[in-house]
């Protein structure tokens, strides 16, 4: 039986106007008629979409965002609605391009990381030789990125056994966790298969056979996790549970991926 995980990258729905501009309701209706074409159109989970479309005509139809008068405010209105469904989707505003230029789109996850030692807070020795890796992100895979998670690696691999805290870890690059993967697994073990609706193709990912394994199969690893662990992070921890590979502690995760079996 062949195992594939699933999940998103951010489904984002952007539209133009002032992030500050009052919307009249029919403007408002206009945006979540948009909203729901979109979904149609791109949305992976196609399972999902009727449900999802419902609640949006509800809210089309409805007057619960009466009161609400901004761009800026219907934009998180909708937003909360939807990850009731995903917790992926966002919903954002973005300026006129005629408007004076202003930040308007919060600062990417991945410049984020890339600015922020890909993401890696702590790398130290515990008592008892115990190594302990804490990081909030998965970065883009770069060069630089590479060498940081492998410095981090390098620091721990002589460690009886190994803590990797995925606590606030909000994921990001599913390369990045091939490459962090592949320094615990065997040369050419499957981690996960993504699906892309748009192109109707799937792609495998695997260890990368060019880094090598420093961990052996019986060294002990333990991956904590809580409600704040999302999409990267929780395939992580899932691929090394389902592979046997490390012993999970901690809370239910936040609920960014989705798991299948194929036989």
């Amino acid at each position: 039986m062949e195992k594939s995980l699933k999940y998103l990258l951010c489904f984002v729905a952007a539209f133009w106007g002032s992030t500050s501009m009052a919307l009249e309701a029919s403007k408002k209706q206009d945006i979540i008629k948009s909203l729901i074409t979109t979904i149609e159109a791109k949305y992976v989970l196609t399972e999902s979409i009727p449900q999802i479309n419902r609640a949006l005509l509800r809210l089309h139809d409805g007057s619960v965002h009466r009161d609400i008068d901004s761009s800026e405010e219907f934009a998180s209105f909708l937003t909360e609605e939807l990850v009731n469904f995903d917790k992926h989707f966002a919903i954002q505003f973005t300026s006129n391009r005629y408007e004076e230029a202003r930040p308007t789109v919060k600062e990417s996850w991945f410049n984020r990381l890339e600015r922020s030692n890909s993401g890696f807070n702590k790398v130290e020795v515990l008592k008892g030789n115990v190594g302990y890796v804490d990081f909030w992100g998965f970065d883009a895979l770069s060069e630089t990125s590479k060498r940081t998670a492998a410095s981090a690696i390098q620091l721990v691999s002589n460690t009886d056994a190994l803590i990797i805290d995925l606590r606030d870890n909000g994921g990001g690059s599913a390369e990045m966790v091939q490459f962090i993967s592949s320094y615990f697994l065997p040369k050419k073990t499957h981690l996960n298969s993504f699906y892309s609706r748009q192109t109707g193709h799937t792609s495998d990912f695997w260890t990368f056979d060019e880094v090598e394994r420093v961990f052996p199969e019986d060294f002990p690893v333990y991956i904590l996790i809580s409600a704040k662990t999302f999409s990267a992070a929780e395939e992580f921890a899932y691929n090394f549970k389902y592979l046997g590979r490390a012993t999970i502690i901690g809370q239910p995760s936040k609920g960014g991926g989705e798991s299948m079996a194929m036989v």
